[in-house]
């Protein structure tokens, strides 16, 4: 459907193009305000009238050929063909004309409303035009925003047979091999089975029914057959469900009953459970890969891009990010978002969810993340503009593998800090890291000669850089320690200065260390503001430390984030 879709800058230059390989699914994520939304609506502007200026995130959409054969079935199945006659050199010849009605949501669920008129040419259908590729790629887009979707599945007013089907239920109610699917994969999620209701004989109406729907489809669908009547009196009309329910199904509804083989959705995941929304990526892929068609979604949620990676399809990541009139994005392909899938250690840790936030905190371990994180819920309440919004924050399993998760952060342009207590300046894990977070190759032979010269006063003073000597003089590092330090927090690598976790809030008077520090440091510092002690944000100690990670990862001229 798609061959490729630029974004534009302030300068209205292009940004590097993204491909849309068919059969394959694309992923919009990036902070709040990044432009995901924007992106959906601008793609079939962008087909309709290619050179437009209006848009503020998309410059160029490059759509592909509709093969012969998608639209002579659409035609088949969809249009109302006549013939007309035309006048011709020398005679008078019939030609065929075909309309297609675009089944679209619209405002209040309606499906409908504009028509393609084909002409038979040389035995194929063609609408005509030097941008007929763009017009049919329209007729095969699907766009589904949280405004239609919990209408999808509105009662439509019956249509008569002999026609096209002038919306979704429509196909549902005559076609029974599309609606038997449906019903299948709704028994599936629910425990029950979709069918569409004619008993009124005036509506078509969606219900869920515990019981399976009789064998014969056309029974199911009799509006007067005592069988179906008994069957629709024990199914609950679909507006007794919830929301939930309605979303997910009505994506699905639209979806499967019709040919569209560009879907455009925006937050699937809404109204969703976690499960489901992994369940719906799964299908979506799933359809993608049937139709040879393509899905472009903006989500917030990482069990979509789970389900849809399940599904088989290729998935591709676009990060998005629109700030200044400025759109920018970075791709992570199929083959390097699977390795990261695969890695044991970055699905244990829930790495991608990074994906989803403005910035990242990676921290040595679990218990480090649940006191930094903690710190910084309390910045965010009594001093919000210092604080980190909307970062997430890791723990890993020893400072040793923080690398691994911080380098395909930064490359795919999120602000991922790393931060580990001062023993790593004993250690070649910190050039590791350093490589890990983009410090230029001629950069590193710097670094290197600061921790030589460190590790040189550490002997001076006494103390053992291979043992726990460096935690004993932490908040006392020499000056070649602290100038190294300055060095790696301007990249993002955030060294503990007071040594360790544990050794933050001195003055609480926590002593104990190991597993049972975190619960002893929590219970000092209060749970309820309310509470006398309760421990509120200060100028100093860990609280600045933060600050100082909060300033780096909202800084747009930050170092560290690959060009």
């Amino acid at each position: 459907m798609l061959e490729k879709i630029t974004l534009k800058s302030s300068s209205s230059a292009t940004r590097p193009a993204t491909a849309f390989n068919p059969g394959a699914v694309t992923v919009l994520v990036g902070p709040n305000n990044s432009g995901k939304t924007l992106f959906l609506q601008e793609v079939e502007p962008m087909l309709s009238q290619p050179t437009q200026t209006g848009t503020r995130i998309i410059g160029q959409v490059v759509a592909k050929k509709v093969p012969d054969k998608a639209v002579a079935d659409l035609i088949a199945a969809r249009g109302q063909v006549n013939l007309e006659r035309e006048q011709r050199t020398n005679r008078e010849a019939e030609v065929e004309v075909a309309t297609v009605n675009r089944l679209r949501p619209q405002g209040g669920g309606a499906i409908g409303g504009e028509q393609f008129s084909f002409r038979k040419v040389d035995g194929a259908w063609s609408l005509g035009g030097a941008d007929e590729t763009n017009r049919l790629a329209v007729l095969f887009t699907l766009l589904l925003d949280g405004r239609t979707r919990l209408a999808l599945l509105d009662q439509k007013q019956t249509s008569s047979t002999y026609a096209p089907p002038p919306d979704h239920l429509a196909v549902l109610f005559r076609e029974h091999v599309v609606r038997r699917e449906l019903a299948r994969l709704t028994h599936d999620a629910f425990g029950e089975y979709l069918t569409i209701d004619a008993t009124s004989m005036q509506y078509l109406s969606v219900q869920l029914s515990r019981s399976k729907p009789p064998d014969d489809p056309e029974l199911e669908i009799s509006p007067t057959h005592p069988v179906s009547r008994a069957f629709h009196k024990g199914a609950r009309p679909i507006g007794q469900f919830s929301d939930g329910v309605k979303a997910y199904i009505g994506i699905l509804a639209a979806v499967i009953a019709t040919e569209f083989r560009l879907i455009l959705i925006d937050e699937p995941e809404a109204f969703l459970h976690p499960m489901l929304s992994q369940r719906l990526g799964r299908h979506l892929g799933e359809i993608a890969k049937q139709r040879d068609g393509g899905i472009i979604a903006a989500t917030h949620d990482a069990d979509f891009l789970m389900g849809a990676v399940q599904s088989g399809a290729p998935v591709t990541v676009v990060r998005l990010t629109y700030s200044a009139d400025t759109a920018t994005s970075r791709v992570l392909e199929h083959v390097q978002l699977k390795e990261l899938m695969m890695d044991p250690l970055l699905r244990s840790t829930g790495v991608l969810r990074a994906l989803f936030h403005a910035g990242a905190v990676v921290c040595e371990a679990d218990a480090d993340r649940a006191f930094y994180q903690e710190c910084n819920e309390r910045l965010l309440t009594f001093d919000r503009p210092t604080a980190a919004a909307d970062t997430l924050f890791l723990g890993l399993n020893g400072k040793d593998v923080i690398h691994r998760v911080v380098a395909p952060l930064r490359a795919m342009g999120i602000p991922a800090a790393a931060l580990v207590d001062v023993d790593i300046l004993k250690k070649d894990a910190l050039i590791r890291l350093l490589k890990a977070a983009c410090v230029p190759p001629g950069e590193l032979p710097q670094f290197e000669q600061q921790l030589d010269n460190a590790q040189q006063e550490f002997v001076a003073a006494g103390v053992d850089p291979d043992a726990d000597g460096l935690k004993k003089i932490a908040g006392k590092l020499p000056p070649a320690a602290l100038a190294l330090l300055a060095e790696a927090a301007k990249y993002g690598v955030f060294v503990v200065p007071v040594g360790e976790v544990e050794n933050w809030l001195p003055g609480l008077g926590v002593t104990v260390r190991k597993k049972r520090w975190l619960p002893a440091i929590f219970a000092a510092m209060k749970d309820d503001p309310a509470v006398p002690g309760y421990v509120k944000p200060g100028a100093d100690d860990v609280w600045q430390f933060l600050r100082s990670i909060a300033a780096w990862i909202g800084n747009p001229a930050r170092l560290g984030i690959p060009p």
